[in-house]
C-alpha cells in the first residue's frame, strides 16, 4: 500500500472524464425506445465493466504493486514474453478504440440533433480537438485523458451547467432580458 501525491491531479481528470461518458445515454434510449430498457441496460453498463475493472485493477496490483505500468496490462510481457506483449497491447486498443468510437459517435449526432449543425461540421468538432490534443504531443494514455476530463468535460459538464442553472435564476425565462441573450 503506497500513495503517491503527484498522480492526484491526473487521476481526478481522469475521473471527470469517464463520469463525461453519460452524454451517450440518449443515444440509448434512442435506439431503444424504452425507458425501463434503456435504465436496465445503462445500469448494466455501468456495474458489469466497474466489477471487471476493480477485479482486473486489484489483480495487477497484487501481482506487480509499485511495478504495475501506467497501462497496466503492458506488464503482461514480463510475465508471457512477445504473447503477453502483443496481448498487453490489443485490450488497451480495443478498449479505446470502441470507447472513443461510441463516444464520438453520440457527440456526432448531439450535434447534429441539438444545435442542428450540419454533418460536415459536427463531424470537425467531433474529430478536431481530440487530434490537437494529440499532436500537441500530450501522449501518455493517462495525461490525455486527464487532459480531456480537466478542460473538455469539466467545462461541458461541470462549469456550463452551473452557468446555465445560475442564468436562469438570475434571469427567468420571460423577462426581456434572457429573451435578448
Amino acid at each position: 500500500m503506497y500513495f503517491n501525491r503527484e498522480g492526484l491531479w491526473k487521476i481526478i481528470g481522469v475521473s471527470i472524464f469517464a463520469l463525461g461518458c453519460h452524454s451517450i445515454i440518449p443515444d440509448v434510449y434512442k435506439s431503444l425506445g424504452n425507458y425501463k430498457e434503456m435504465k436496465r441496460v445503462v445500469l448494466l453498463a455501468f456495474l458489469i465493466p466497474t466489477a471487471v475493472y476493480a477485479l482486473f485493477m486489484v489483480s495487477f496490483l497484487i501481482v506487480f504493486g509499485r511495478e504495475t505500468p501506467q497501462i497496466a496490462t503492458q506488464a503482461l510481457a514480463s510475465l508471457y514474453g512477445s504473447f503477453g506483449n502483443i496481448i498487453g497491447n490489443l485490450i488497451p486498443f480495443f478498449a479505446i478504440t470502441t470507447s472513443y468510437i461510441g463516444i464520438a459517435l453520440a457527440q456526432l449526432s448531439n450535434l447534429q440533433e441539438f444545435l442542428k449543425l450540419p454533418r460536415n461540421v459536427a463531424f470537425v468538432l467531433t474529430v478536431v480537438p481530440p487530434l490537437i490534443v494529440y499532436l500537441l504531443g500530450i501522449g501518455d494514455f493517462v495525461s490525455v485523458l486527464g487532459v480531456a476530463g480537466d478542460t473538455g468535460d469539466l467545462m461541458a459538464f461541470i462549469v456550463l451547467p452551473i452557468v446555465i442553472y445560475i442564468t436562469t435564476r438570475l434571469l427567468p425565462v420571460g423577462s426581456g432580458e434572457a429573451e435578448a441573450t
